[in-house]
C-alpha cells in the first residue's frame, strides 16, 4: 500500500495475518487523515499491521482529529508482527502516535511525533528490544505543543527495560523524551532510556526496504530469553503470554533459517518443540495449506491440547477444515463458535485469533474490525460490523467484568439461543442473581439461580435480539455477558 492520499476516514490501512516470510507487507509514503467515528467507542487507526511477517510501515504522514487520550486511537498500531520496522513516519494530533502490542521483533526509528497525548506506547506485555545504539541512536523525535497529558513514552502492562531506547540528550528538535509514564512501570534513565552520542551522524530516512532475515545480537538475545523462559512478564496473564511468545518464536524460526542457525540454544529450542505441540500445530497448518484434508483431519483429531491457547488453535483448524471441505461445511453452531473465537483477545488466547477473524469475515460476508484495547483486562475484544458494535457494551466500572460470549469463569450455551440457556461455571456450587436487560439497560427479568455441578439451565421467553445477561455474585461482583436470541 504505497503513495496514496487517504483523507477524512475512520480507519486508514489494515494489513493482518500475512505470515508468509517470502513477501513483504508495505505501507509506505501514504498521507492519511482521520476523522471521528460516529460511534465514539470504535477503535480507530491510521495504519494497523497485526500478525504479519516482514512488515514495513515507512514514511507515512498521519494526522488525527483529537489528541485526547479518551479516544485511545493510535496513528500506527503494530501487534505481534515479526521481523518488521516502523520508520520515518510523521504523526500529529493523535491520542497515541505509535502503539506496539504483544511480542514484536521491531526496528523503530526516525519517527516524528507532535502535539499528541502519548508518543510511543507499549501494551499487553509488549517488548521491542533495543532501539539504536550509543553510536547510532534511534532518533525518534517528539515535537510540538502536547496540550493534553504529556507522555512521550507510556508503558501499559509492559516492561520498558525489555524495550531500550538509545536517544540523544538534545532537546531541539526533540530527540530527548522527558515525560514518561506507565502502569505499572515507566521508562526511566539508565534502565530503559540510554544516552547516546550527541555527535553521532544522523541516519537519513531511506526508501522502505524489506527487512533482512537473520538476527542482530539484540534480536538473538530476546529470542534466547523467550526460548529459555527467563523473561519476566509483569502484565496480565504471564503464563499465556509466555506460551504465545514461544509459539510465535517457533513459527519465526521455522520461517527464518538464518536466525535459527545463529545460535545453538535456538536450534535446541526448535528441535525440542518440533516434537511437541508446536510441531504438531505447524504440521496441521501445512497439511491444510497443501489441501491434504484427510491427513489434516486425522492430525487435528489426534491433537491433545494442553492449554487454552492450544485449544483455540485446534478449534480454528477444525472450523477451517469444515469451511474448505465441500463434504463438511460449517453448521450454524460452527459459525457461532467462529464468531466467538474471533472476538477473543489475541494477547491471552493466541495469534490464531487473527486467523479466526479473517475466516469469520469470509463466512459472514461482513467486514468487521476489532478493538483489542484493554482486551487482556476484560478477556475479549470488541467487534464492530457494518451494522455497529457486537462486542462489549456495558460501561467499565471497578466491580464489573465485561465481555462478549465468554468470560474466565462463566459461559453461556448455546449462543445464539432460542428458548433455553445453559450457564456453566468453574465453581461447582454457587448462588447467583440473574438479570436480563436490553441494550438500553432496561431490566427485563430478574431471578435467583443456583449453580449445581458446575452448571444450571434456564428457560427463556424473549423475542429475537441482543440482550445483556448479568450474573451478580454474593459479593456484588457483576459479570456482564452478551446473549443473542435467534429463533
Amino acid at each position: 500500500m504505497r503513495t496514496n492520499t487517504i483523507t477524512q476516514v475512520y480507519r486508514g490501512v489494515q494489513i493482518s495475518n500475512f505470515v508468509n516470510s517470502n513477501f513483504g507487507k508495505f505501507t509506505a509514503n501514504n498521507i492519511i487523515s482521520l476523522k471521528a467515528d460516529h460511534v465514539t467507542t470504535n477503535r480507530q487507526w491510521g495504519v494497523n499491521h497485526s500478525n504479519d511477517y516482514n512488515s514495513v510501515v515507512n514514511s507515512n504522514t498521519i494526522t488525527g482529529f483529537n489528541a485526547s487520550i479518551s479516544y485511545t486511537s493510535p496513528g500506527i498500531y503494530n501487534s505481534m508482527d515479526k521481523n518488521s520496522s516502523v520508520q520515518c513516519n510523521s504523526l500529529t494530533v493523535l491520542p497515541i502516535d505509535v502503539e506496539f502490542a504483544g511480542s514484536n521483533s521491531i526496528v523503530w526509528r526516525r519517527n516524528t511525533m507532535a502535539s499528541s497525548s502519548r508518543g510511543m506506547q507499549l501494551s499487553s506485555n509488549e517488548f521491542i528490544g533495543g532501539q539504536g545504539t550509543f553510536s547510532a541512536p534511534s532518533d525518534n523525535v517528539w515535537q510540538g505543543a502536547w496540550s493534553f497529558s504529556i507522555n512521550h513514552t507510556y508503558a501499559s502492562a509492559s516492561t520498558p527495560s525489555l524495550s531500550v531506547i538509545w536517544k540523544r540528550t538534545i532537546t531541539t528538535p526533540g530527540f530527548n523524551p522527558l515525560n514518561n509514564s506507565g502502569n505499572p512501570f515507566s521508562y526511566s534513565l539508565g534502565v530503559s532510556l540510554f544516552n547516546a552520542n550527541n555527535s553521532a551522524p544522523n541516519m537519513p530516512c531511506s526508501p522502505p526496504v524489506k527487512p533482512n532475515k537473520g538476527g542482530d545480537p539484540i534480536k538473538i538475545g530476546l529470542a534466547k530469553a523467550i526460548a529459555s523462559g527467563t523473561l519476566t512478564y509483569n502484565g496480565f496473564y504471564p503464563i499465556e503470554t509466555n506460551e504465545i511468545n514461544k509459539l510465535l518464536l517457533f513459527q519465526e524460526l521455522e520461517e527464518d533459517d538464518t536466525l535459527m542457525n545463529s545460535d545453538l540454544a535456538l536450534q535446541a529450542f526448535f528441535t525440542t518443540n518440533q516434537a511437541g505441540y508446536m510441531g504438531a500445530l505447524s504440521n496441521i497448518a501445512q497439511l491444510l495449506s497443501h489441501g491434504n484434508l484427510t491427513a489434516a483431519n486425522t492430525a487435528i483429531t489426534n491433537f491433545a491440547e494442553g492449554s487454552t491457547v492450544q485449544a483455540n488453535y485446534k478449534l480454528f483448524y477444525q472450523l477451517y477444515l469444515k469451511y474448505v471441505d465441500p463434504n463438511l461445511g460449517l453448521s450454524p453452531l460452527d459459525k457461532s463458535a467462529l464468531t466467538v473465537l474471533a472476538t477473543k483477545c489475541p494477547f491471552k488466547h493466541g495469534a490464531i485469533i487473527y486467523n479466526a477473524r479473517a475466516l469469520n469475515t469470509l463466512v459472514t460476508g461482513s467486514i468487521s474490525t476489532y478493538s483489542d484495547n484493554g482486551c487482556d483486562v476484560v478477556e475479549n475484544s470488541i467487534m464492530f460490523t457494518q451494522g455497529g458494535e457486537l462486542g462489549r457494551v456495558a460501561p467499565k466500572t471497578n466491580n464489573v467484568k465485561i465481555t462478549n460470549e465468554e468470560v474466565k469463569d462463566y459461559y453461556l450455551y448455546p449462543n445464539p439461543a432460542i428458548d433455553k440457556l445453559q450457564i456453566t461455571s468453574r465453581v461447582e456450587k454457587e448462588d447467583l442473581t440473574l438479570e436480563i436487560s436490553d441494550l438500553s439497560n432496561k431490566l427485563i427479568s430478574k431471578s435467583n439461580i443456583q449453580i449445581n455441578n458446575f452448571a444450571t439451565e434456564i428457560e427463556l421467553d424473549l423475542i429475537n435480539g441482543i440482550y445483556l445477561v448479568s450474573l451478580v455474585k454474593a459479593n456484588n461482583e457483576r459479570i456482564v455477558l452478551k446473549l443473542i436470541i435467534s429463533k
